[in-house]
């Protein structure tokens, strides 16, 4: 695909067909003459489109001076806080579920879905969800309810309006004040999780666990479920650092 001859964004055009130009190359890549020739344009204006394209990591020069394509892209998605956590997700899971006796699993928050992301099963835990599957109630489980309580209010309200309410209910509310973290009692046992937050202190997603939770224990399970939270964040901050 050649440039638009009356481009509104003529070096934005350029930019994006040579990308694609060097994206369809063959493994040796093209030299500057063939770029040169393809663009049409003055070895002064190609050069600056190459520096452009090379500091934002679009292209990438090897030692025959020959060009080839590099996707940007592929470094934010696998530096996303999304793939950050799940990288961290195995071992702080086993980590998790050794220490409580429960099925731990990381819940990532993706719109207005939750995404049930890494799980660790453990043998007298809950069998929990299965990785992959998604979740929409936002009033059923502990880790929406945690999730959405670091909500601005408006974002809460949004969320919350298809489950015919704009707020939490104040006990769950309170609840995560008072502990960081919440609980749900059923017949089977508890489902207990903590929210895990991103640097700027917005909810991105949330460790869990399931299973047998003596009110005994809770308090102690609960400590530890946030402390895990917190190494979660302490991934996603040091990936920011990077």
């Amino acid at each position: 695909m050649k440039p638009l001859e009356q481009s509104p964004a003529p070096a934005l055009d350029r930019g994006l067909c040579l990308i694609r130009y060097l994206a369809q190359a063959p493994s040796e890549g093209r030299s500057y003459g063939e770029l040169a020739a393809f663009l049409d344009i003055a070895n002064s204006g190609l050069s600056r489109l190459l520096q452009v394209l090379d500091h934002h990591g679009w292209i990438q020069k090897d030692q025959e001076g020959r060009y080839h394509h590099q996707s940007a892209l592929d470094d934010l998605i696998a530096n996303s806080p999304q793939k950050c956590l799940k990288r961290a997700a195995p071992l702080l899971l086993a980590e998790l579920a050794e220490h409580t006796q429960c099925t731990g699993l990381l819940v990532v928050r993706e719109g207005r879905s939750l995404v049930h992301t890494a799980k660790h099963l453990h043998s007298h835990g809950m069998v929990m969800r299965e990785v992959g599957s998604r979740l929409d109630d936002w009033l059923k489980h502990p880790w929406a309810w945690v999730i959405a309580s670091e909500l601005t209010p408006k974002h809460r309200s949004e969320l919350l309006r298809p489950e015919g309410t704009t707020t939490l209910p104040e006990s769950i509310q309170t609840m995560i004040t008072d502990f960081g973290w919440a609980i749900l009692d059923e017949e089977t046992g508890q489902r207990m999780a903590a929210v895990i937050c991103l640097p700027n202190g917005e909810p991105c997603a949330a460790v869990a666990i399931g299973g047998t939770i003596s009110r005994k224990r809770r308090q102690q399970v609960g400590r530890h479920l946030v402390a895990i939270a917190g190494q979660f964040e302490t991934a996603l901050a040091a990936k920011g650092r990077v």
